[in-house]
């Protein structure tokens, strides 16, 4: 295991991540941040592994996502908080700031990559097949002048 997970799961991240969780208003400041730092240029190349966290994340806050594990989003959680915390091993303003960010991204979604799958095929359902209240109904009418 790397330098920067050992730092990481020794850290308080699991214990922030586990105390904001039920505080749907905190969760959301973690994730509105975190897409605001999704467009620093370190953090290329795991864009698309953050926002797979951030809507796992997302959908479960906002009651939309219900088959999930909690220490799974315990961890996914506390990964995001990770990347936005100034105080991370290495600050983002170094050179090669963001490799830690990355390294931690990378491990969480690999120890939730099951959990990530169950998520993701869900998703996929919710575009193929959406409800009923997402279909437009025709509606006649008439133009009058």
């Amino acid at each position: 295991m790397s330098f920067f997970v050992n730092r990481f799961l020794k850290g308080k991240w699991f214990a922030k991540s586990n105390s904001i969780l039920s505080n749907k208003n905190k969760v959301l400041l973690v994730i509105a941040t975190l897409r605001n730092y999704m467009k620093a240029g370190g953090l290329k190349k795991v864009r698309k592994d953050l926002v797979l966290l951030t809507d796992y994340v997302s959908d479960i806050i906002h009651g939309r996502y219900h088959e999930y594990n909690k220490s799974s989003i315990i961890l996914a959680l506390a990964g995001l908080i990770y990347v936005v915390s100034p105080l991370d091993v290495i600050p983002d303003f170094l050179p090669l700031g963001f490799l830690d960010d990355i390294t931690i991204i990378t491990w969480a979604i690999a120890k939730i990559a099951g959990e990530l799958t169950k998520y993701s095929q869900w998703k996929s359902t919710l575009i193929t097949h959406p409800s009923k209240s997402d279909d437009i109904e025709e509606v006649p009418y008439e133009i009058i002048d």
